[in-house]
């Protein structure tokens, strides 16, 4: 009876471990998932190479026809300081070349999201007079166009108060767009914007991560093990 008692309580024990584990994972999984990613250039040393910095977006410096550059952590190019810190993505400048409404042919700062977003947000900063009217010298805004997992073209817009000179002011900008997997951001003068902070929050609800999913299996190990003794044991 002692042996028996023994081995009850030691079973018991081994179902309340495996479903603390189990409680363990589940909080686990909608916590991990509950934060932005955040994505600052002041996180890494000057000269970085921030393309593939994070497995969920690759970021790239996209010059329609001419190419791709890596996207690198780097010192302002103006006589200003960056939005946060004292390094950003680089500058660039927004535009279609040769061809509109394909991914292939956009210029500007390039952000592919590898899984569905929620939102992104993103600090802008001008840095040059975009041009000048009869009384006062104009700004520059920032551009952006959305496009789908297939390269076509969602949406544009455009951020920033352009109206007057706003060199040197840090500016926030955010996105929702449904089914966009790509955002492509510049400036709407040559070499106007650069770009700091990222953040970005991904729909990763029903998909756990590595080590949620290692935390899973070892918690329904022991549920099964506990089932396997009890049944031993009548």
């Amino acid at each position: 009876m002692e042996s028996r008692a023994l081995s009850t309580n030691g079973n018991q024990r081994s179902m309340a471990g495996a479903i603390c584990l189990l409680v363990t994972v589940l909080a686990a999984s909608s916590t991990a998932n509950a934060y932005s990613i955040v994505i600052e250039p002041d996180h890494f040393q000057e000269g970085s190479d921030l393309s593939s910095v994070a497995p969920y977006v690759t970021l790239q410096h996209l010059g329609g026809n001419l190419g791709t550059d890596s996207v690198y952590a780097t010192r302002p190019k103006f006589d200003f300081a960056a939005p946060t810190g004292e390094l950003v993505f680089g500058n660039f400048a927004a535009g279609w070349i040769q061809c509109e409404d394909r991914i292939e042919c956009i210029s500007g700062f390039g952000m592919t999201f590898h899984h569905p977003l929620d939102w992104v947000s993103l600090k802008g900063q001008n840095g040059v007079v975009g041009y000048t009217g009869e009384d006062q010298e104009f700004g520059a805004n920032a551009v952006w166009f959305a496009f789908d997992e297939n390269g076509d073209y969602l949406a544009f817009g455009s951020e920033g108060d352009g109206h007057k000179d706003n060199r040197g002011v840090p500016f926030d900008m955010s996105w929702s767009i449904p089914g966009m997997t790509t955002l492509v951001v510049g400036g709407d003068t040559i070499n106007a914007l650069e770009f700091d902070d990222l953040r970005f929050k991904l729909k990763l609800a029903t998909v756990p991560e590595p080590g949620t999913l290692g935390l899973l299996g070892m918690g329904l190990a022991g549920l099964l093990a506990f089932r396997y003794r009890s049944n031993m044991a009548i």
